[in-house]
């Protein structure tokens, strides 16, 4: 377990590089969509136009990107909590920063407090 602050800044780091792979996989499945749009317009049959598109590849690259993201988000935010409580934030603090509940804040300080460390890097 390293210090805080550190794993904020690590996992905030890989955060940002699941953001460039969302924004690809967005630009992928704009892509897609404008050839389905394409091929429709030219008349081919549906069924045809998914697959030709690849549409089962793309959507399932874009929900994968989504699912990291996701799971990088919570984990940067528990390692920001887990620093914050170092700090001496108290739960109810914390609620107030990031704008939620003081009941969901403590749900997350207990998360971040049981995981410690770099949270995110445990998601993968």
């Amino acid at each position: 377990m390293g210090d805080p602050r550190d794993d904020c800044v690590l996992d905030q780091r890989a955060l940002l590089e699941r953001f460039g792979e969302v924004r690809e996989a967005i630009d992928e499945l704009e892509e897609t969509s404008r050839r389905i749009v394409a091929m429709l317009e030219g008349g081919r049959p549906v069924v045809e136009t998914i697959t030709a598109a690849g549409a089962l590849h793309v959507r399932a690259h874009a929900n994968a990107a989504l699912d990291a993201l996701e799971r990088h988000r919570h984990g940067a935010r528990l390692s920001l909590i887990a620093a914050g409580l170092q700090e001496g934030m108290t739960v109810g603090e914390i609620g107030r920063a990031f704008g939620f509940s003081r009941q969901l804040a403590g749900r997350h300080a207990k998360e971040a407090r049981a995981r410690g460390g770099r949270a995110a890097a445990a998601d993968g």
